[in-house]
């Protein structure tokens, strides 16, 4: 389990996609944070004010974020879809007795790729909040 999910690490960090999406998402998040008076609103519940909110509004608001949500799935979407035109699903999958190993190592995977988008956002917000 640990071999997968550090073979999908070293996976994502060659891949091309992953760094384009990831600088997307940052952009986006600079982009969100730094525009004074920005009022951003997905639902009644997650609501963000540039003017008026604290860091603390913006952490709550983060992982609810429509655009954060939409990047987070966009990067796993296309590793997933990576792992299907490269073949490296035929070779993988024969192997494993066990597929709840191989489950977990994905959900590893995402909760990564959600982790570094989180840390990506916090540190810039802290930045310039």
């Amino acid at each position: 389990m640990w071999n997968l999910f550090k073979s999908d690490v070293y996976r994502l960090r060659h891949s091309r996609f992953f760094f384009v999406a990831t600088l997307l998402y940052t952009l986006m998040t600079v982009l969100l944070v730094s525009t004074e008076g920005t009022v951003v609103s997905n639902t009644s519940f997650v609501s963000f004010d540039g003017r008026t909110s604290t860091l603390a509004d913006f952490l709550a608001f983060l992982p609810k974020n429509a655009i954060f949500l939409f990047f987070v799935f966009l990067a796993y979407i296309l590793f997933l879809s990576e792992e299907y035109q490269s073949r490296y699903v035929k070779s993988i999958y024969p192997f494993f007795q066990r597929k709840e190993k191989l489950i977990f190592a994905r959900i590893m995977t995402f909760a990564a790729i959600w982790s570094l988008y989180i840390l990506i956002g916090v540190l810039w917000s802290s930045f310039w909040l």
